[in-house]
């Protein structure tokens, strides 16, 4: 079982994993391309204070630098000023972002990582684990999963 900060072992209770997430690592066009993750190293990236970045710590090691804000939002703004080379970001977000008109002058986007998120539930929530489980696999069923990820794209 994951702990999230600030909560006890045995406080929380995951789900099955359902919503698809897909990590990007995205660059200023106005420097040259990297072709992988390791032409970035030593260079800062825009990332998310508080965030874990595995899959970058692992491939960069000491040559990871961070360059941490608030959201991955904000972390695309700071890119677009030309105030970072590289920033991290959530190909969903991305997508909406360039849907609703953004300009962001980028090479084509490096992959980090696709996963499925979970849910979290208190063991004091007013619903069971049992619960959302239903209500997710009704999602699913129903295609409401398919339909939000579709708004971003």
């Amino acid at each position: 079982m994951h702990v999230y900060a600030g909560m006890a072992a045995g406080q929380l209770l995951l789900e099955l994993p359902f919503f698809p997430v897909t990590e990007l690592l995205v660059s200023d066009r106005r420097w040259p391309r990297p072709l992988t993750v390791a032409d970035v190293g030593g260079q800062q990236i825009a990332t998310v204070l508080g965030y874990h970045y595995p899959e970058l710590e692992h491939a960069l090691g000491a040559q990871f630098v961070r360059a941490d804000g608030p959201s991955n939002e904000i972390n695309l703004r700071k890119l677009g000023l030309g105030r970072v080379r590289h920033a991290t970001t959530l190909k969903a977000l991305l997508d909406y972002r360039l849907k609703l008109g953004d300009h962001i002058e980028i090479h084509p986007p490096l992959h980090v990582k696709t996963y499925l998120t979970r849910c979290a539930v208190s063991e004091k929530a007013g619903v069971t684990l049992a619960d959302v489980n239903a209500a997710i696999a009704g999602m699913h069923r129903d295609g409401v999963i398919h339909r939000i990820v579709s708004n971003y794209q």
